[in-house]
């Protein structure tokens, strides 16, 4: 058996366990998951339901199309505490520029921590001491607004996986729009994900989404904002498996907001309440301080925090 192809499989599979997060049970069929992450507390909170509301440095991830809204400049770091050993470090940057438009950049360093290896020696398996898969996603986004009401972007990927020494390296392309006032308060939304070329002779996780955000009218003053969000997601490969998500952000003036979200999945095995997720920010100043829980079922809960520094 060829022991590089042999590891990258065995790894391929527990992204693809990594996948259940953030997307349907097919990421386990797929290579490259760390371009199935779902990065952000915001986007997260609400259940991963953002390819319509999109309008901020997360943007260059979700939908490349909500640059355009863009409003100065965001930056935000990231830190998500995993199931098990593993961790993921990321930061996002997005920039308002001139007539309707902007960019942004996110770096992800995804670390699997500690693993076992074994041989295979005599027909049986045998440990040989441990290794450090890792990976590194960088994201370049740009969108604009191409005529009245409807914007359009595309973000270019770049990844880079280390495992136990062996090096592959891949990109992958995303393309999206958005489209405001289809009704009074509904916004529109689309994005297709990692188009592009094998990584290691293993298809890319193809996938498209779609969805709509409302403002809600409702509000306990009138400074607050009361949003809606529905989205589907559906893997190009099994559209039988894609994820219906559900969430909603309530926000009590500049200064706090609060949100939860589901996605209804196949069943996978996790539990009952795999696919709950909740969320809050709060601002001072400059500076904003976001949170999200999202349910993995009966393999734990996953956390992300963020400091954001926003500025016009």
């Amino acid at each position: 058996m060829n022991r590089g192809k042999g590891k990258l499989a065995f790894l391929i599979l527990l992204l693809g366990a990594i996948g259940l997060a953030g997307g349907p049970a097919w990421a386990a069929q797929k290579g490259a998951a760390e371009l199935t992450m779902e990065l952000g507390p915001r986007p997260v909170g609400m259940g991963g339901a953002f390819v319509a509301l999109a309008d901020d440095q997360n943007a260059t991830t979700w939908n490349p199309a909500g640059l355009a809204q863009m409003q100065g400049y965001g930056l935000s770091v990231l830190h998500s505490f995993y199931v098990q050993d593993i961790s993921w470090e990321h930061a996002a940057f997005g920039q308002a520029l001139g007539n309707k438009s902007g960019w942004g950049v996110q770096v992800l360093y995804l670390n699997y921590g500690s693993m076992d290896k074994y041989l295979e020696v005599d027909g049986q398996p045998e440990k040989a001491g441990t290794f450090s898969p890792h990976a590194v996603l960088g994201a370049l986004g740009y969108g604009r607004e191409v005529m009245a009401n409807l914007a359009a972007g595309a973000t270019v990927k770049l990844l880079s996986q280390n495992i136990d020494g062996q090096t592959y390296n891949g990109g992958a392309l995303d393309a999206g729009l958005q489209f405001d006032q289809a009704l009074p308060g509904l916004k529109l939304g689309a994005a297709l994900y990692n188009l592009g070329p094998k990584l290691a002779e293993v298809d890319l996780p193809a996938a498209v989404q779609v969805g709509g955000v409302y403002a809600l009218p409702w509000r306990v003053q009138a400074a607050d904002t009361w949003q809606m969000l529905l989205d589907v997601k559906l893997p190009f490969a099994d559209f039988a498996g894609g994820t219906a998500r559900l969430g909603t952000e309530y926000g009590f003036g500049p200064y706090l907001a609060v949100r939860a979200g589901y996605q209804a999945r196949q069943d996978v095995g996790l539990g009952k309440v795999n696919g709950l997720a909740f969320g809050a920010s709060l601002k001072l100043s400059l500076f904003q301080l976001d949170y999200a829980l999202a349910s993995l079922g009966d393999l734990g809960m996953s956390h992300q925090v963020a400091l954001v520094v926003a500025w016009k």
